[in-house]
């Protein structure tokens, strides 16, 4: 509903050496979706997946809590 908020805590991922930098790529849904962001914390985490640790190489794997709204009328 117009001024509810939705809240997701969500991590970075990665598919091969790819990250996938989920407060960007929720931020992108949600404009998608007619929502915007109120408010976003992030942290660092660790990355156990050896496979995929290369995608963290350049910018550490981090942890989101991402609050999203749909503006009032």
């Amino acid at each position: 509903r117009p001024g509810g908020l939705a809240v997701f805590v969500v991590a970075d991922g990665a598919i091969g050496d790819r990250a996938i930098r989920m407060d960007e790529l929720l931020g992108g849904l949600a404009a998608r979706a007619g929502l915007g962001r109120e408010a976003l914390a992030s942290q660092e985490r660790p990355h156990f997946h050896d496979a995929t640790a290369s995608a963290f190489r350049a910018r550490p794997r981090r942890e989101h809590a991402v609050a999203l709204a749909r503006p009032r009328a």
